[in-house]
């Protein structure tokens, strides 16, 4: 039997550039079974590829080592200063 290839999302907070992604890709894509990531930061979103699938602590811990973490992004507040 032939295995297939599946998609996961998830979410990963605190990306904000190109950079941010490159190196969640990275990470992710050392775990075994994973074929291909695609990141976007401006989503806050993994896409992830496998035959088999990872564990999510094995997923959380590349998020954790490339700086960021898993999980949808809050908004944040913006300060302006007064006069």
């Amino acid at each position: 039997m032939e295995n297939q290839i599946k998609k996961e999302n998830y979410y990963i907070s605190g990306m904000h550039c190109r950079s941010c992604e490159i190196v969640v890709e990275d990470n992710i894509s050392k775990i075994s079974g994973v074929k291909k990531v695609n990141v976007d930061y401006k989503k806050g979103i993994a896409e992830v590829y496998y035959e088999h699938r990872p564990a999510p602590s094995e997923i959380e811990k590349a998020v954790r080592n490339a700086g960021y973490a898993l999980g949808i992004n809050k908004k944040r507040h913006f300060f302006r200063a007064t006069q």
